[in-house]
């Protein structure tokens, strides 16, 4: 996919990056609404639901908060930059399929915060789109992607995230959520792109109509005229 100019010069007002970015900098901030939307398993179980999407914008250290903000606001905002659609579907909807697997696959896990899975998906889902364009942004996606991979192999096998100091910060790091991210993005991504087909289709057919309508309405007035 070559992205039009147009597509690179229309920049909304506010960015969806930016406000994730600040939401997250709000849940750090003010600790009583952090409270209010972390991972918490017994919460979640009694039937506050919105939690299992919420609790990525808690963090458990100002290390931790930079790390995450920093990666998906960079990524978000090439995502957004270059015309790539479905930024905040892709953020809202990673953020809940990270939180349900972890809530089916890790029972023992009371309390979760953090940015990095949906930040994965982000990373992927960028990539992914970057591969369809020409020049040198292309072979900086396979790049990334093939750092994504190797990074969510290490964390895998080793059980401690790369680039954050878990041990320094009092948490436990959960590679699962890298993985699910990486999954998230993978198939937002394919979904994309499906959308799009489809509505390529339904655009091509509604012009092939209005001008199969032109012709008729053209060959009406000939023969009254």
């Amino acid at each position: 996919m070559v992205t039009s100019a147009a597509h690179l010069n229309a920049k909304p007002f506010v960015r969806w990056s930016v406000l994730f970015a600040s939401a997250a900098l709000a849940a750090y901030l003010l600790p009583s609404l952090g409270a209010v939307l972390i991972y918490d398993r017994s919460a979640i179980l009694g039937g506050e639901l919105w939690r299992l999407a919420t609790g990525h914008w808690v963090h458990f250290s100002a290390s931790h908060l930079a790390y995450d903000v920093a990666v998906l606001g960079i990524t978000g905002w090439i995502i957004e930059s270059r015309g790539y659609r479905y930024f905040p579907t892709l953020c809202l909807l990673s953020a809940l399929l990270i939180g349900l697997v972890m809530l089916i696959a890790l029972a023992d896990m009371a309390l979760y915060g953090g940015l990095s899975g949906v930040a994965m998906a982000s990373t992927v889902y960028m990539a992914l789109h970057g591969l369809r364009e020409p020049g040198p942004w292309r072979g900086a996606c396979l790049a990334i992607l093939l750092l994504s991979v190797g990074k969510i192999a290490i964390e895998a096998v080793s059980g401690q995230f790369m680039l954050v100091d878990s041990a320094s910060n009092s948490f436990v790091p959960v590679p699962l959520s890298h993985v699910t991210g990486a999954v998230s993005g993978l198939a937002i991504y394919f979904w994309s792109r499906k959308n799009r087909s489809v509505g390529n289709s339904f655009a091509l057919l509604l012009r092939k109509e209005k001008a199969n309508l032109t012709l008729f309405a053209r060959d009406r007035a000939k023969r009254f005229a």
